[in-house]
């Protein structure tokens, strides 16, 4: 009986060391520190693409008619983008061949229109007329314009040079 106590005290006793034996291994440890970098690609803002449609209205005469622009701006990039404004301003009008002749001083030009609206910005001759959109716009999303026409001015003198021309209007989003 004797050496079933020894042989008992023994087994208890190698268990507790094996325990201590873990314990203090569980205990050591090293330490360290690491580091590491990631890298996400940002994307370029793409150009907007502004699509005017043909005016409605007129035709326009000095001092009289009215044509109505209305429009898109198109967001064609991959990533959300913010339109601040569209501009318009008037450019050089296209003036048709064998189109009456005038006065030779005073050839058809921008300064022979205006613009006019209720909800765009013009400025002060009335070549440029500013809309101020303030909106973001998702991929492939468009913002729709409106309320911008253009006139003839009566400039008090021969005209007869833009008999048959286009007005045109130059329209740029940001």
């Amino acid at each position: 009986m004797r050496q079933l106590f020894a042989r008992r005290r023994a087994m208890v006793a190698l268990s507790v060391i094996a325990v201590l034996a873990v314990v203090a291994a569980a205990i050591a440890y090293f330490t360290s520190t690491g580091s590491g970098t990631g890298s996400g690609a940002v994307g370029s803002a793409t150009n907007y693409t502004v699509t005017p449609n043909a005016f409605a209205g007129g035709p326009l005469f000095p001092g009289n008619g009215t044509e109505a622009s209305t429009g898109t701006v198109t967001n064609g990039g991959s990533g959300t983008q913010h339109l601040n404004t569209i501009t318009a301003t008037i450019a050089a009008p296209t003036v048709a061949a064998g189109a009456p002749t005038g006065d030779p001083a005073h050839p058809c030009s921008a300064a022979d229109f205006t613009l006019s609206s209720t909800t765009w910005a013009v400025g002060g001759t009335g070549q440029t007329a500013t809309l101020t959109v303030g909106t973001d716009l998702a991929p492939n999303g468009t913002f729709s314009w409106s309320g911008l026409n253009i006139s003839m001015v009566n400039a008090g003198y021969n005209q007869d040079n833009c008999q048959g021309a286009t007005a045109k209007i130059t329209f740029n989003a940001g």
